[in-house]
């Protein structure tokens, strides 16, 4: 199963932007979807006891975000006397994806655009952070669709890429970008605006002009946002699930490549949360009665895609990102937890 995340804060940085009342285009909106932030390998599950064989990280694209950290496989043992986890990389964009058995750095670019439900304002930002490392540390539990993560952590230690360079040409909704983002003296990267706002179909090109990661580049195309179809919202896009039984969402335009997640809003700051993401091109997505027991009280939705690209020795996620939508294309939806 392919898997958002780690988003590294990215997302709801922007979403936090969005909600404070900043001001940017005029949202009439039919948007694109998102990119994920990350494919992240997909943990062993399991006990985390001593004996019996660890268990093997498989990164989607040629990331490995978590993949091969302490979390272990089917009775593996953390420190015990199995042999302990590694993370497997396969594919890659620009080249073969990372050496087996190893753990690379990592790095995401994420163009992020969100619906301001206030005042109906779409915030459309650029960010992008590098790591030695991988993005976000945690141990996990597998429930069907979703992932338990905790004992989270993140680097502290950014490293460049270089000047990334944001270009996008001109559209119904969307004006031409072409946007420069230098690293800080920490080689951190302050996000940086978008003109517009995605309809679906619109072209974004990143290239990393190079440092500490290797230069890189990669074409994106932004799709059509998720609509969620059942269950049915209230008036303010907000969905009711109990904690009692399976939780079922449908959604439409769902294609190659997209899918829907959900991820508690405090995400960036939490040391334990739960991630679920759909199959790409599904048009459902189920939350295991076992994840919201252990989910906070509310998961935003959002649409995602993403590409990974291998430069060097970092496995880097590129995507587009936003909400899912109400039929009506007004409301971002959220899940309340009871």
């Amino acid at each position: 199963m392919v898997r958002v995340t780690k988003f590294g804060g990215l997302v709801f940085s922007v979403l936090a932007i969005a909600t404070s009342g900043c001001s940017s285009a005029s949202s009439n909106v039919d948007h694109a979807a998102g990119g994920n932030i990350g494919t992240s390998g997909n943990q062993g599950g399991g006990a985390s006891t001593s004996g019996g064989t660890g268990g093997t990280g498989n990164a989607t694209g040629g990331a490995v975000l978590v993949g091969g950290t302490t979390s272990t496989g089917t009775n593996g043992g953390t420190n015990g006397a199995g042999a302990s986890s590694t993370a497997t990389a396969s594919g890659g964009a620009t080249s073969g994806g990372a050496t087996s058995g190893t753990t690379p750095n990592s790095g995401e670019v994420l163009v992020v655009s969100v619906l301001n439900g206030e005042n109906q304002l779409t915030i459309t930002d650029v960010g992008a952070s590098f790591y030695a490392g991988t993005l976000k540390r945690c141990s996990s539990q597998t429930f069907g669709d979703c992932i338990y993560y905790t004992n989270c952590s993140q680097p502290s230690t950014y490293v460049s890429a270089g000047t990334l360079t944001i270009t996008s040409p001109a559209t119904a909704t969307l004006p031409a970008n072409n946007i420069a983002m230098v690293p800080n003296a920490d080689n951190s990267y302050t996000y940086a605006g978008l003109s517009g706002t995605f309809a679906g179909g619109e072209s974004v090109h990143i290239a990393a002009s190079g440092a500490t990661v290797p230069a890189f580049s990669v074409d994106l195309t932004a799709p059509l946002a998720l609509l969620i179809n059942s269950p049915a919202t209230d008036n303010y896009g907000s969905i009711q699930a109990s904690k009692s039984s399976d939780f079922v969402i449908q959604f439409s335009r769902g294609t190659a490549g997209v899918t829907l997640v959900a991820l508690p809003l405090d995400f960036e700051t939490s040391t334990e949360y739960v991630e679920c993401t759909s199959e790409p091109g599904a048009s459902s997505l189920t939350i295991p009665k076992a994840a919201l027991a252990v989910a906070g009280p509310v998961l935003s939705l959002l649409t995602v895609a993403t590409k990974q690209i291998v430069a060097g020795d970092y496995a880097v996620s590129a995507g587009i990102n936003m909400n899912a939508f109400t039929p009506d294309k007004q409301h971002p939806v959220t899940i309340e937890i009871n």
